[in-house]
């Protein structure tokens, strides 16, 4: 059975809603790549989690920002057996404590259009300098067609940090909540690899309903236009 084939069936198992990008990541992968960098780890460690069981003797290494939500999972990882995956604290442009060349692939789904332009430069020189030579980094990212103005949502971009700040207004137009995004083109996320020297060798774009919960059991309502690039050193 293929290894993408065994996520369709796992991800089912956990009761998670499937995702096409995950998906594609798993596509990629053949049992040769036995050590992977997971950065700021999938919603609710599911892809983290399947991966330690369909590649024989892989080592993983997943990261989150999330101090409160990692330590309350890894009782459950302990509970499920999966001893191969190293759990980290560590924003994905500070990760220098790697040695050069540790990684055979880096998954980065859906990280780096939380960072501003220049830490998404520092990140992806660290990036490239921690993958094998001749091995693939996974990156997708949300694309600008997401930006959309709404009766109840606005986007200012900030020209220096390349980051916009979505705002979701009530009926009178104060400030519910607001997050920020570097919206990517083609262009600029393929133009920021190749800068960091990456090779990219291919490109798509494709819309995926995500969740609205970090456990993934409720689908968003609106699909979401992604930037999907596959790149090696």
């Amino acid at each position: 059975m293929s290894i993408f084939q065994t996520y369709s069936d796992l991800i089912e198992k956990y009761w998670a809603y499937p995702s096409f990008s995950e998906w594609r990541f798993f596509q990629l992968l053949s049992n040769t790549d036995t050590s992977i960098l997971s950065v700021w780890m999938s919603t609710w460690w599911y892809g983290e989690a399947i991966l330690a069981q369909v590649i024989d003797n892989v080592q993983i290494v997943a990261t989150t920002i999330d101090k409160q939500w990692l330590e309350s999972s890894l009782s459950l990882f302990d509970s499920l057996w999966i001893k191969n995956i190293l759990w980290k604290i560590e924003d994905v442009w500070e990760i220098n404590t790697y040695e050069d060349e540790s990684f055979d692939i880096i998954n980065a789904r859906l990280v780096l259009h939380y960072l501003d332009v220049q830490r998404l430069r520092v990140a992806l020189s660290e990036l490239y300098r921690v993958l094998k030579k001749d091995w693939k980094i996974f990156v997708v990212v949300r694309s600008e067609k997401n930006i959309v103005e709404t009766k109840n949502k606005t986007y200012n971009l900030d020209q220096i940090s390349k980051l916009t700040t979505v705002s979701y207004l009530d009926d009178v137009w104060e400030i519910i909540v607001s997050s920020q995004r570097f919206f990517h083109s083609v262009d600029s996320i393929a133009s920021e690899l190749q800068d960091a020297w990456f090779v990219i060798t291919s490109q798509n774009e494709y819309e995926e309903r995500l969740c609205q919960d970090y456990a993934r059991n409720i689908p968003s309502n609106k699909l979401d236009h992604l930037i999907e690039i596959v790149a090696c050193k």
